[in-house]
């Protein structure tokens, strides 16, 4: 109904749906379709929340403390992109550059894909030192395994998109948390601390209308 343009129906199908209990993904969905089709920024950031509250921030009150062995201002930082689209897709086609311009002096990348391959993403595993697959690996397991990692900066490019592994993040598998390029709403989500972001998708002003704190590149 939604695709079909009948956006009425389709909110009162997911609206029905998500009282009746339904579980995480109806909720994402519930609040994607407000989102797209409602004009009021406050609107939207509500219904992410909504999912937020229900599945991410219940995992980010019991996840185990974070212990951070190395607080060295000058040290080289490890930076993780969690991704399911370095593939052929604009994504990939964005961040291959910022991947091939890091200088491994000051940053070490880890990628950690949960998605499909083909050509082009042997093309970004060419420019970055540790590709970790984790499309098996349970979102619990994945915060272990970003934590065992000692990622200090984690860069989720996906959002509320498919393949996402925000409930990572809930668990909280850096000290820091990124949000970047993967989704233009808000995550709706307390584990997330940032959004990078420019003027022009978010003046000034418009950051009540976000869930993260917003990062201004430009």
């Amino acid at each position: 109904l939604y695709h079909l343009g009948q956006h009425g129906q389709a909110i009162a199908l997911i609206d029905d749906a998500c009282r009746r209990g339904a579980p995480g993904i109806f909720w994402a969905m519930r609040a994607s379709i407000h989102g797209h089709t409602n004009r009021d920024p406050a609107h939207t950031l509500r219904v992410y929340q909504d999912w937020g509250r229900r599945f991410a921030d219940p995992l980010t009150r019991k996840a185990k403390p974070l212990v951070v062995k190395d607080r060295n201002p000058h040290k080289r930082l490890k930076v993780g992109y969690v991704t399911a689209d370095f593939r052929n897709h604009s994504v990939a086609f964005f961040m291959h550059p910022v991947l091939r311009h890091h200088n491994p002096e000051a940053v070490e990348v880890h990628v950690y894909s949960s998605g499909l391959h083909d050509v082009f993403t042997e093309k970004i595993q060419q420019s970055v030192p540790h590709w970790h697959e984790v499309a098996g690996l349970s979102d619990e397991a994945l915060c272990e395994r970003i934590r065992m990692d000692g990622i200090d900066v984690l860069v989720d490019l996906s959002g509320h998109t498919t393949n996402h592994r925000l409930l990572a993040f809930a668990r909280r598998a850096a000290p820091v948390q990124v949000t970047w390029i993967g989704y233009a709403l808000p995550l709706g989500m307390k584990a997330m601390d940032y959004r990078l972001i420019d003027h022009n998708v978010a003046p000034l002003g418009h950051e009540k209308y976000y869930s993260e704190t917003l990062f201004r590149l430009a």
